[in-house]
């Protein structure tokens, strides 16, 4: 996923997409809110149930992430070599050589 001309990975990704399913929840809930409560039909309130519920697991899912993407980092720079040192099992042929048989 591009975002401002940067490729998003699966953290900024989910934080992306669960910040917006909280804005947009909250956003209808304010508006439930504004139609005001002597209104309010069943369906209304069981809208209301189902939007402050998908903010309190969107805003749970962003608190996980945000904990779990430093996580990752420090797990990716510390437990796993560098790609430069990895032994390799089979070797890459050279590309630089060329076979000259005429």
């Amino acid at each position: 996923m591009k975002l401002f001309d940067f490729e998003q990975n699966r953290f900024p990704k989910l934080l992306l997409i669960l910040g917006a399913i909280l804005l947009v929840s909250a956003g209808l809930c304010g508006l439930q809110s504004s139609i005001g409560f002597e209104r309010a039909s069943t369906i209304l309130v069981a809208l209301g149930v189902v939007e402050l519920a998908v903010m309190a697991l969107s805003a749970g899912g962003f608190l996980v992430v945000l904990v779990l993407w430093p996580i990752s980092a420090l797990y990716e720079r510390f437990a796993r070599p560098p790609k430069d040192k990895v032994q390799r099992l089979i070797e890459e042929p050279d590309e630089t050589k060329h076979d000259d048989s005429r």
